[in-house]
């Protein structure tokens, strides 16, 4: 049998987990996608020229960018984004709200700045993005024109002195001329002849400064100018359907996979024979497959005989002939198979020509009368409680050639007491002159001590250990009470393995057997009827 490697029995364990969980959740997230609503975007792009720009060098297109992004911050602000949705009738949006539907951004390596607005009305988006770009042009345009405001006032109010200087002293020259000659006013008149030059030469270069100042002022604007203004889009933005069902997927499937890791690290269930090799220390002498059902009549293949026919194998190799002439088997809890694979390996031991007596000392819930179909007679509770009984007495023949059983008989109030008894070793001394191999099916060790106690007799234990019920916790428990005994545990049988998990070799059973539902012969023996491996 070869062990599957890890991952594999990982996957085959979660797999339908793994393909429920991102298939529901790409359905709950279509679901969600189809509830919210859409959302449209409007964008509008603007061309960015900063004053002076008498190149395009690297460091200019650098300066560029920079001042977008400077711009694009701008149009952001509260001022701006208020009196834009003003008039577009979002008024009663907040500052917060109105960030949230409107970006402004850079378009890297151009001189491009973008501007969008979000609304659930395509037509609204697209008024919103127009009215921040116009308001922030007004407001950039007044804040470009007041740079150079006081200057071009100034020097307005200069002309406007000169001129009235040159005015008044042009007035005084008339007046004067006016007047009979004299070398006072002839004096006088010189005099404002020569003022009336030196204003007037001021007021050419006054008037000359003010239009190099506007020269100056409409150089150094930055200008913003719009190239595509924003139109009402037809296909929305979000919600992006396909994205968002494949991130739902994606989600689920990391949720579902993260579930199954915690799971896996949590749960101390011993399903495979890595498990409780790591758990009990044991080898794994026996994997048996869970039984099938039988047909309509009673037959099935002869996988599951073949698995008793490699434990009886496995057994000869794990312990001498007088190291294991007496086995008991054993397990932690009821309801484990202890007692179904008791009776189907004594028939595989039979079945190979050994002399084999199962005993059946759980005196608690014997089973092994009804599954070999015995009649009643004397048992195991007779010949302790009769101390001149011999063993012989309660031996009862099989169908199954060399296989012979001993009933626990008629019940005992104090079952725990008559295996406890100084009779017991002389009945299982007698027992194992008249055979080879001396089986004992014993009650669960989780439940009654009898286990224990019947392991200090018994030459090794064989330890069932259920794949589908059995834990980490009591089946170590169990185990360090037959330590505490002394007993010499020569290994598990893994019981009741999903069949597809199981890897046999490829040698089939020659014969088919006739099981119940539980995996014993239905003809009133266990295992194989005849033929060995």
């Amino acid at each position: 049998m070869t062990p599957s490697h890890p991952g594999l029995r990982f996957l085959r364990r979660w797999w339908l987990l793994f393909l429920l969980g991102p298939l529901l959740s790409g359905v709950v997230g279509w679901l969600v996608v189809r509830q919210m609503p859409r959302v449209y975007q409007a964008d509008v792009t603007l061309l960015v020229q900063p004053g002076d720009a008498t190149s395009l060098g690297a460091q200019d297109l650098q300066g560029t960018q920079n001042l977008a992004d400077t711009f694009a911050q701008a149009m952001l602000t509260r001022p701006v984004l208020t009196e834009a949705a003003a008039q577009v009738g979002l008024g009663s949006l907040s500052a917060r709200e109105l960030s949230q539907r409107v970006q402004a951004r850079g378009v890297t390596g151009t001189q491009l700045l973008r501007v969008s607005a979000e609304d659930t009305d395509p037509a609204q988006a697209a008024q919103l993005a127009n009215a921040v770009v116009q308001v922030f042009l007004t407001k950039n345009d007044d804040i470009q024109a007041q740079r150079f405001a006081s200057s071009r006032e100034n020097l307005v109010r200069l002309i406007d002195q000169l001129q009235h200087d040159i005015d008044a002293r042009g007035q005084q020259i008339n007046d004067l001329s006016a007047q009979p000659q004299s070398p006072e006013r002839d004096a006088q008149l010189v005099q404002r002849q020569a003022d009336l030059t030196q204003l007037q030469v001021t007021h050419d270069n006054t008037v000359r400064s003010y239009e190099d100042l506007r020269v100056t002022e409409a150089r150094r604007v930055d200008a913003l100018t719009v190239l595509d203004p924003a139109v009402p889009p037809d296909s929305p933005v979000q919600p992006n359907p396909v994205l968002s069902v494949l991130l739902a997927a994606l989600a689920g499937a990391v949720a579902v996979v993260g579930i199954a890791l915690v799971a896996e690290y949590i749960d101390d269930g011993l399903r495979d024979r890595q498990r409780i090799s790591a758990s009990t220390g044991l080898r794994t002498l026996g994997v048996i497959p869970r039984a099938p059902r039988a047909s309509a009549d009673g037959s099935v293949g002869g996988r599951l005989a073949e698995s008793y026919r490699l434990l009886r194998t496995n057994l000869r190799f794990a312990a001498s002939s007088e190291a294991r002439r007496c086995l008991l088997v054993a397990s932690a809890a009821a309801g484990e198979g202890k007692s179904t694979i008791a009776a189907n390996l004594a028939s595989a031991l039979a079945e190979a020509g050994q002399r084999v007596i199962l005993l059946d000392a759980d005196l608690h819930q014997p089973t092994q009368a009804r599954r070999f179909e015995l009649p009643s007679g004397p048992g195991l509770t007779s010949v302790l409680l009769d101390p001149e009984a011999a063993a012989a007495t309660a031996l009862h023949a099989t169908q199954v050639p060399n296989l012979q059983v001993v009933p626990a008989g008629l019940a005992s109030a104090e079952p725990s007491a008559l295996l406890s008894s100084k009779r017991l070793p002389t009945v299982l001394g007698q027992l194992r002159t008249l055979c080879d191999v001396l089986l004992i099916d014993s009650p669960p060790l989780l439940a009654q001590p009898d286990a224990a106690l019947l392991s200090a007799h018994a030459d090794a234990v064989l330890f069932v250990v259920d794949a589908s019920r059995s834990r980490q916790r009591p089946v170590r428990r169990a185990l360090d009470m037959l330590e505490e005994a002394g007993a010499h545990v020569l290994g598990t049988v893994i019981n009741r393995v999903p069949r597809r998990s199981v890897e046999y070799a490829s040698i089939e059973a020659r014969y088919p057997v006739t099981l119940d539902a539980e995996g014993v012969a239905a003809n009133g023996h266990t295992g194989a009827r005849s033929g060995t491996p």
